[in-house]
């Protein structure tokens, strides 16, 4: 192999590298008086996944909560679902396929939970950010 060549193959090694490892994780969290929420968004390429989990920790009994429908909106965002239905421990997951966005890490993400008519803000704020590979 001629020196041309092998550097050229460096370069295009460590062009995928680099690009394999411009990855950000971002975890948000919140709580309101009967709920927590995490909000998990995975960045790549200027792509975003986004992953939710709300738990319930007041004091009805999980299984008489019933269906609930929560928003997570941020500036240019929004994430929705109705029907939602907490599993035994009280914990609902959902997620977002990749999208083309990125959300910024000042950002904050405001959740509202609605269930049996009552309804709770949670706002939520920054607690980890990460970079590396995916």
């Amino acid at each position: 192999m001629s020196m041309k060549k092998g550097k050229a193959l460096f370069l295009m090694i460590l062009v995928v590298l680099c690009l394999s490892a411009c990855s950000k994780n971002m975890t948000f969290s919140g709580e309101s008086e009967n709920w927590t929420a995490e909000f998990f968004l995975f960045q790549h390429n200027e792509m975003e996944d986004a992953n939710i989990v709300l738990r319930y920790k007041g004091e009805e009994e999980i299984n008489s909560i019933g269906p609930f429908e929560y928003k997570a909106e941020s500036i240019g965002y929004g994430f929705a679902r109705g029907g939602a239905e907490l599993n035994k421990e009280g914990v609902f997951e959902d997620s977002e396929g990749l999208s083309e966005r990125t959300t910024p890490e000042n950002e904050e993400i405001e959740t509202t939970v609605k269930w049996k008519g009552k309804t709770e803000k949670i706002i939520l704020t920054l607690k980890t950010n990460t970079v590396g590979p995916l």
